[in-house]
């Protein structure tokens, strides 16, 4: 849903995020609901401030009924440096609120007021420290597992380690339905980090591609770039390639017999190049024909 734009980013509720509201509404505890969401607000516009900073440009907040997600035109995974400024600035912000509720402690109309202010703000940033994307913590976790293995490896690891805090939040939510409300709670969680960590992979090859049809434009930019060098036997195929290159650097690839003799080189651009001329499944010996 549709609410405006703020600091000239899209802002929508998710239909979901309805039920805590009429909740708070129905229990009078509206004002209570209004400083969570606002604490949310704030966290993800965190994130936003030092994309800005960075060089993107934000796109829109959605609120969600357990959080937010902000969203940039561009897409962060091809950048791990970036990625992970971005998400750690969330998590940050959360931190300074806190320092600054304490700080303006007195302000506060009630003392329950200001614990559910604490409480909000630290569960955002203990939330949000989870391993699983796309949590802060898993956009972390991705961004360093794509600066060491790849991108595409590195979402793949990522997607596996949200996929397991998933199937834990499952098994907690069905556990605790007989004698918590949390459970509800833990259930949509386990939903939501599943499926949005499904759709991450599954958008990756895309982005991937996308962004190494334009290296070329930024190595001539640029005009130099660091090289990574990988040895691979000549029955492979280019698509298994594509989840071992690293953002920001050029990838040279030796070809290798069955005795670990050098057949030859192929460049990144050669392996683009057969991605989109002659599929996935091509393997290396063709090129080098």
């Amino acid at each position: 849903m549709y609410l405006g734009r703020v600091w000239g980013v899209n802002l929508r509720v998710h239909y979901l995020f309805l039920l805590p509201l009429l909740l708070w509404a129905a229990t009078g505890h509206l004002l209570p609901g209004l400083v969570s969401f606002l604490s949310v607000l704030v966290h993800e516009f965190g994130h936003l401030v030092v994309a800005k900073q960075l060089g993107f440009t934000p796109k829109e907040v959605q609120l969600l009924p357990f959080g937010g997600v902000a969203s940039l035109q561009e897409s962060l995974g091809l950048d791990p440096r970036s990625e992970m400024r971005v998400a750690l600035a969330g998590p940050w912000t959360s931190l300074l609120l806190i320092g600054a509720g304490v700080i303006l402690r007195p302000l506060f109309p009630t003392e329950e007021l200001f614990e559910q202010f604490l409480q909000v703000n630290i569960t955002l940033v203990l939330f949000n420290l989870l391993p699983a994307l796309p949590l802060d913590g898993g956009r972390v976790f991705r961004a360093y597992l794509v600066a060491e293995q790849g991108f595409r490896a590195g979402t793949i690891r990522a997607v596996r380690a949200s996929h397991f805090c998933s199937v834990f939040a499952l098994i907690m939510g069905l556990v605790l339905m007989l004698f918590s409300p949390i459970a509800l709670n833990l259930l949509i969680i386990a939903g939501f980090l599943y499926f949005s960590a499904r759709r991450i992979l599954t958008e990756s090859s895309l982005q991937l591609l996308a962004y190494l049809s334009g290296k070329q434009r930024e190595l001539a930019k640029a005009g130099t770039m660091p090289t990574t060098v990988l040895a691979v036997a000549n029955d492979c195929e280019v698509g298994d390639l594509l989840d071992y290159f690293v953002p920001k650097k050029y990838h040279l690839i030796y070809v290798l017999d069955s005795a670990g003799h050098v057949l030859g080189v192929v460049s990144e651009e050669q392996v683009l190049k057969a991605v989109f001329d002659q599929g996935l499944n091509t393997r290396l010996m063709r090129l080098l024909k």
